[in-house]
C-alpha cells in the first residue's frame, strides 16, 4: 500500500509514462542469409531478405571467418529503402567462395529495420547466417600402375629386378605427375558490353543475357573475365550486326578442356525509314498523325548501370556510379520519334542522390516522365568520416513543436503537407527522406556508412506533453479528493 503522497505522484507519472510512450522497443524483423554448401575453390551466390512489413534496411556484411569462407562480390555496406513505404524483400546478393574445409557463418552488423507502418524501428543490430560448410574436393582415384610399382619379384636375378624396378619406379614417377588433376573452372567472373545494360543482372551460372542497341551501331565491345586465370576466353559475334537479332558469343574453356558458353543476343534497331510514322496530308500542309505513345524504348547513361533493367512500363530506376563520375549523359531513344523529349543537362553531380527527370510528350499532348536516381560514391579521401547528424532540421507549411537538437531523434511538427529543409553536419553525408503517411524519415548516411534516422510525427492533442501533464495532474487530483472524501466519511 502507498502511504506517502510522493511515492503516490511518482507511480502515477511512471504509469502515464507507459501508456503514451510512442516508440515500442519491440523487434521488428530480421535480416535472413540462408547458409549451403560448398567445395573448396567453389562461389555460391545468396540473397540476404529481411522478414515482411519492413520498408526500411540497412548493415554491413563480413564473413565470420574470411581465411574460410571470403566474399568476393556484395559484402561490405547495404542499404534498401522503399521511398514509397512499401514492403521490401530482397536487400543485397552476395558471392562467397571457400577457401578451406571448415564451417562459418556471415553476419550482419550494424544493422537498422524500420517498419512498413511506420511504428518503431531497430538500430545497431547483428544478425548471422546460416552455416556455410566448405569441403575438401575429392581427390583423383589412384593410378593401377600406381598398385604394382613397388611388387617384388622372386623368380629373377638381382640385375632383372634392379632393372624392374627401375623401369617401375620411373613410369610410376611420370604417371602419378601426368594425373595431377587441372582445373575445371570454366566460369565468367565479370560479364558485360561497353556503354550498354543486360536484361537481367550478370550471374556467373546465367548463360543468356540480351541488349538492345540502335540501327547505327555496327559492333559491340564485350568485356569478359574467367574466374580461372588459367582459362582460356574466346569472344565471336560482336561485329557486322544487322537490324534484328543478333547472337555473340563467350566461350570459356577450362585449363582441363570443359566448355561453357554465355550467349548475348543484341536486338538492332530498324532504320528511322522503317518506323516513320503515318502522316496526313491537309492541302500543301503536312500534319503529323496524333497518338498517345509516349514511351521510350531505352535509357543508355554515360557511366554506370541502370537498375532495374529498363522496361517502357518502368518510370523509376537508380545508378551507382564512383566518387570519379562529376557528370553524366542520357541516350533516350523515343518508341515515337515524333514525341518531344526533355533530357536535363547533368554538369555537377553532388555526392549522394542526384533526381534526374526525362519527360516525355506524346503528339496527342499526354506526358509520361522517367525518373532516375544517380548515386554518386563518396571521396575516398572522406571514408573514415562517421559523423551522421544533422546541422539543422527545418520545415516549411508548419513548424516542430521542440527546437531541433542533433542529438534528439524524434520529433513532432504541426502543419499540413510540409516541406522539410535539413543540412548534414559532414558536407559529404548522405541524407534521403522517406514519407510514410504522415510521417518522415531522414536517413543520414556518413561517408564511412554509419546512419542515423531522424523521425518527424504528426502532432496531435494526445501526445503533447501539456496533454500528458494534465493526465498526470488530473489523476493526482483525483486521488487527493478521494482520500479526503474518504477521510470525512470515517469521520462522520
Amino acid at each position: 500500500m502507498i502511504k506517502n503522497k510522493k511515492n503516490r505522484l511518482l507511480l502515477f507519472s511512471l504509469f502515464t509514462f507507459l501508456i503514451f510512450k510512442s516508440n515500442v522497443n519491440a523487434a521488428v524483423g530480421t535480416i535472413n542469409i540462408p547458409g549451403g554448401t560448398l567445395n573448396v575453390g567453389e562461389t555460391k551466390t545468396v540473397q540476404v531478405t529481411v522478414s515482411k512489413n519492413i520498408m526500411a534496411a540497412d548493415g554491413t556484411i563480413t564473413s565470420s571467418d574470411p581465411s574460410c569462407l571470403q566474399i568476393v562480390k556484395g559484402g561490405g555496406y547495404f542499404i534498401k529503402v522503399d521511398y514509397e513505404g512499401n514492403n521490401i524483400s530482397t536487400v543485397a546478393t552476395v558471392t562467397v567462395k571457400g577457401l578451406k574445409a571448415c564451417s562459418t557463418t556471415l553476419k550482419v552488423t550494424g544493422a537498422s529495420l524500420s517498419a512498413a507502418d511506420g511504428s518503431s524501428e531497430d538500430r545497431d543490430k547483428t544478425f548471422t547466417s546460416s552455416t556455410f560448410t566448405v569441403k575438401e574436393k575429392p581427390a583423383p582415384k589412384p593410378s593401377n600402375s600406381n598398385t604394382t610399382s613397388n611388387k617384388p619379384s622372386n623368380t629373377t636375378s638381382n640385375k632383372t629386378s634392379n632393372k624392374t624396378s627401375n623401369k617401375t619406379s620411373n613410369k610410376t614417377s611420370n604417371t602419378t605427375s601426368n594425373t595431377t588433376k587441372k582445373s575445371d573452372d570454366n566460369f565468367l567472373s565479370t560479364l558485360g558490353v561497353v556503354n550498354y545494360s543486360f536484361d537481367k543482372k550478370f550471374s556467373s551460372t546465367i548463360t543468356s543475357y540480351s541488349i538492345l542497341v540502335g540501327n547505327d551501331v555496327n559492333s559491340i565491345k564485350v568485356d569478359a573475365k574467367a574466374s580461372d586465370s588459367k582459362s582460356k576466353v574466346i569472344i565471336s559475334g560482336t561485329d557486322s550486326l544487322k537490324p534484328g537479332k543478333n547472337t555473340a558469343r563467350v566461350t570459356v574453356i577450362a585449363e582441363n578442356g570443359d566448355k561453357r558458353t554465355y550467349t548475348i543476343i543484341i536486338n538492332k534497331e530498324n532504320s528511322s525509314e522503317e518506323k516513320e510514322e503515318k502522316k496526313e496530308v491537309k492541302g500543301e500542309e503536312e500534319v503529323l498523325e496524333k497518338n498517345s505513345d509516349n514511351n521510350l524504348l531505352d535509357i543508355k547513361p554515360s557511366a554506370g548501370i541502370l537498375s532495374p533493367v529498363f522496361n517502357k512500363n518502368t518510370t523509376k530506376y537508380i545508378i551507382y556510379v564512383p566518387y570519379e563520375v562529376d557528370n553524366m549523359s542520357f541516350n533516350a531513344i523515343l518508341s515515337n520519334e515524333n514525341a518531344k523529349l526533355e533530357v536535363p543537362k547533368i554538369s555537377d553531380l553532388k555526392n549522394g542522390d542526384n533526381k534526374i527527370t526525362i519527360k516525355v510528350t506524346a503528339t496527342d499532348g499526354s506526358e509520361k516522365e522517367y525518373v532516375v536516381i544517380v548515386k554518386r560514391g563518396i571521396n575516398p579521401q572522406v571514408l573514415d568520416n562517421n559523423n551522421s547528424y544533422l546541422k539543422s532540421l527545418k520545415i516549411n507549411n508548419g513548424n516542430l513543436t521542440t527546437e531541433f537538437n542533433k542529438e534528439t531523434y524524434d520529433y513532432y511538427y504541426k502543419g499540413n503537407n510540409i516541406e522539410i529543409e535539413s543540412i548534414a553536419e559532414d558536407e559529404n553525408a548522405n541524407i534521403n527522406v522517406v514519407k510514410n503517411g504522415k510521417t518522415y524519415y531522414l536517413y543520414v548516411e556518413s561517408p564511412s556508412g554509419e546512419a542515423s534516422i531522424y523521425t518527424l510525427r504528426p502532432y496531435t492533442r494526445f501526445t503533447g506533453i501539456s496533454f500528458k501533464a494534465a493526465i498526470i495532474i488530473g489523476t493526482f487530483i483525483c486521488g487527493f479528493v478521494t482520500k479526503s472524501l474518504i477521510k470525512k466519511d470515517k469521520t462522520k
